[in-house]
């Protein structure tokens, strides 16, 4: 145990007699809930981006966390936590992609998330969305010579328009193109939710990506991927018209430096003998955007985005709920995992959802808990509803704590597609996101979000101490019943559950 770790041990042993801002009347439960969410969004983290000392830090305190109350490590994790190879990218700001008589930009019709500098000619080849899929017997590259051919794919996978998943599907097929000698891959881009310029905007900058590995000049690492618009699918169609097409292609190459990160995660033992080989799956994410204009908007006396609201609140509510189950273990066994990269496009959930150290099939339904804020005080709001049948449990643990359920205030958003919890129910298990009331994304709301202004300081504690306790009341019911909340038929989530489960 290093000097650090250890000094953190001994600060959480003390905590509730540390009543550095709590009242004599309030409980230790609340006193401890304001300590950990004032430490968590205190500027010395420094905003908690993934990759910087601050989340580290971060991380750092929940396994202390973990370890002072007793949870176990999970089997296959170092000590608490769950190592992530994240690298900065910085992408080439020339580049050119030329094919018949057509001449493509770098960040105007094409971007590059990966690739060495150089310049290609070769032929194309054109593989569909360029899929395996050995359980449906479906294989796009079969029959298709990719050695030394620059291969061109559909972005993603037919049905499906999340970002994150889109984003780890392409990992998968540059590895498979890999290892058929293909030597470049262009996906195009077809998600009709977001517009080209905005992926641009959002891309075409220097952002962390999850590598294969730490090892950044590896041929994963530097494999050339690219997301290019395909205006009219003319490129897609003069191929598939049987039309021989040489590309020549020619950037910069994109800049990588590695700044890992991990998840902290650890578990409690269910009692019952049965229910003990099912999980309840609790996360949250603990880290925020950092510091400084890349974060938003700055003033001239702040320029840290303490992230008290988002997602601290959520962090103290899963760090709670693991001191009182494992104080109290319930019949069912409880995974707590407290995830990085969330800011970043989910990727520290869907990290552990493609390399799992437990079995996904035993988790039986993931508890999520992340929000933007709070504008109504006697409310607990869940999303997702309309993919679980699960409001009976909810109601009964805000109840206890003197709040109100409510279900998802602005549907129009697509929150359920917008945090971690989808991570996991793009894997079949049934999920819901937990967060503070909201009534609506108004001006109290954005006042707060993703602002520097979100300090523990704004905070109303004596609400955020009955959410935090109606959180873990819900994860206690959740953990000790003998059912468990499960996917509505018309949940576009339905059928990946009936795979994950293997029902008929």
């Amino acid at each position: 145990m290093n000097r650090f770790h250890a000094y953190l041990l001994v600060l959480l042993f003390c905590l509730p007699s540390m009543q550095l801002w709590a009242q004599e009347s309030r409980d230790n439960t609340s006193k401890e809930i304001e300590t950990h969410l004032r430490f968590l969004a205190s500027d010395e983290l420094g905003g908690r981006a993934t990759g910087t000392a601050g989340n580290n830090v971060a991380s750092a305190y929940i396994a202390a966390f973990f370890q002072a109350n007793g949870l176990q490590e999970v089997p296959g994790a170092t000590g608490y936590y769950q190592e992530i190879p994240f690298v900065m990218t910085t992408p080439p700001k020339e580049g050119i992609i030329q094919w018949g008589d057509k001449n493509w930009a770098v960040g105007k019709d094409f971007i590059v998330s990966r690739g060495k500098a150089g310049t290609m000619n070769a032929e194309a080849v054109f593989v569909g969305y360029g899929i395996i899929d050995e359980e449906n017997g479906v294989n796009d590259y079969e029959g298709i010579d990719l050695k030394g051919k620059i291969v061109v794919a559909n972005l993603g996978q037919a049905g499906d328009e999340n970002p994150s998943s889109v984003i780890q599907l392409g990992a998968k097929k540059k590895e498979w193109i890999l290892e058929r000698g293909g030597i470049a891959l262009i996906e195009l881009y077809r998600l009709s939710r977001l517009p080209w310029q905005f992926v641009t905007r959002r891309l075409n900058r220097a952002r962390m990506q999850i590598s294969n590995s730490s090892d950044i000049s590896s041929p994963e690492a530097t494999f050339t991927h690219i997301w290019a618009e395909d205006k009219g699918a003319e490129l897609a169609k003069s191929i598939k018209e049987g039309k021989k097409i040489d590309i020549k292609l020619e950037h910069g190459g994109v800049d990588l430096e590695y700044r890992g990160s991990r998840n902290v995660l650890a578990w409690v033992e269910g009692t019952d003998p049965k229910l003990k080989d099912e999980f309840l799956l609790v996360t949250a994410h603990f880290d925020h955007v950092g510091t400084g204009p890349s974060g938003g908007r700055i003033t001239e006396t702040d320029s840290i985005f303490n992230g008290a609201r988002d997602n601290a609140i959520g962090t103290v509510s899963l760090m709670t709920t693991a001191k009182i189950l494992a104080a109290n273990p319930p019949k069912r066994s409880v995974l707590f995992l407290a995830v990085t990269g969330e800011e970043m496009g989910m990727l520290g959930s869907s990290y552990y959802a493609n390399k799992p150290l437990l079995p996904l099939n035993t988790m039986v339904f993931n508890l999520n808990c992340d929000g933007a804020g709070y504008n109504d005080k006697t409310l607990v709001s869940v999303v997702g509803y309309n993919h679980v049948d699960v409001e009976p449990i909810i109601k009964q643990g805000a109840e206890k704590n003197g709040l109100i359920a409510a279900g998802d205030p602005v549907p129009e958003q697509n929150l359920y597609d917008r945090s971690d919890n989808v991570s996991f129910a793009s894997k079949g298990i049934p999920a819901i996101n937990v967060s503070p009331g909201t009534k609506a994304f108004d001006a109290e709301l954005m006042k707060y979000y993703h602002q520097v202004a979100d300090e523990a300081e704004s905070i109303d504690f004596v609400y955020i101490s009955k959410f935090v306790k109606s959180f873990a009341e819900i994860a206690s019911i959740l953990a000790n019943s003998e059912d468990t909340p499960s996917w509505r038929e018309e949940s576009k989530y339905f059928k990946a559950g009936q795979a994950l489960y293997r029902e008929e």
